[in-house]
């Protein structure tokens, strides 16, 4: 989805339909030109699901009103020995011939009135070019929000800005829409497939997440945490003896 793949026809189809949206209706100004959510691996494991997205839009933010192309993915990652982080990738583009992606200086994702913003923790330039990659904390409940609206809503929300401290730009992303065929509307695509794999993507990342976990766990940390577990209480400073006894208790219980 990095590449802009929209012929005359489709530019033209898509300015005579920007140009007929009021300019005051949020969702009405985005048209989501397609989504679809996969899984990420490394060697073979499961390490993070990823929404992709194309997106035009109205840009009376930075582009004086032109239609602008935006594209990239969202993504959930839980990489082995580290905490799980949100990850957004960005590039955008006006319509035009000899258009080139240009990345946005900032990009969080939007529950209500908030953004997770204070989970921000770095960003870096894309592998490709004129793209930029953000990365949060996963334990916002900004980030839980866009969660549930994704599994809930079928849609998620993000704004972004092209200048550090700049004007955030709102853009929904309705992900029942998996391609929209501005040329053919009757091959358009749309259903609730993406919601239903993202929830089955995540649920499989914990999974594996805490599997990778408890391998490398020693008996003693295991044995801790099932007391821990089972009693609702801290263990950690008890003797491994006692640690034992409360294990049996818990088995017999």
């Amino acid at each position: 989805m990095n590449a802009l793949k929209l012929t005359t026809n489709a530019i033209s189809v898509i300015a005579a339909l920007m140009l007929a949206i009021p300019a005051n209706a949020e969702q009405s100004q985005t048209i989501t030109m397609s989504s679809r959510v996969a899984p990420q691996y490394v060697e073979g494991a499961l390490v993070g699901c990823r929404i992709g997205f194309e997106v035009i839009r109205n840009d009376p933010e930075y582009s004086a009103g032109e239609v602008v192309y935006l594209t990239g993915s969202l993504g959930l990652n839980a990489f082995e020995g580290e905490q799980p982080i949100f990850t957004f990738k960005l590039g955008t583009t006006t319509l035009g011939a000899h258009s080139t992606f240009t990345p946005p200086a900032e990009v969080y994702l939007v529950d209500g009135y908030r953004t997770n913003a204070s989970e921000f923790i770095s960003s870096v330039e894309g592998d490709d070019a004129g793209f930029r990659l953000f990365a949060y904390t996963a334990g916002d409940a900004s980030m839980a929000a866009a969660l549930q609206s994704i599994i809930q809503d079928q849609r998620f929300v993000f704004t972004y800005a092209m200048q550090p401290g700049g004007l955030g730009a709102n853009v929904p992303v309705d992900l029942r829409i998996e391609d929209l065929n501005l040329g053919e509307p009757s091959q358009s695509k749309f259903s609730d497939k993406n919601s239903k794999e993202w929830t089955a993507c995540v649920e499989e990342l914990a999974v594996a997440a805490e599997a990778r976990l408890i391998a490398k766990m020693s008996d003693e940390e295991l044995l801790r945490a099932y007391v821990a577990e089972c009693a609702n209480e801290d263990y950690l400073d008890m003797s491994f003896d006692d640690l034992l006894r409360a294990a049996a208790d818990c088995a017999i219980d």
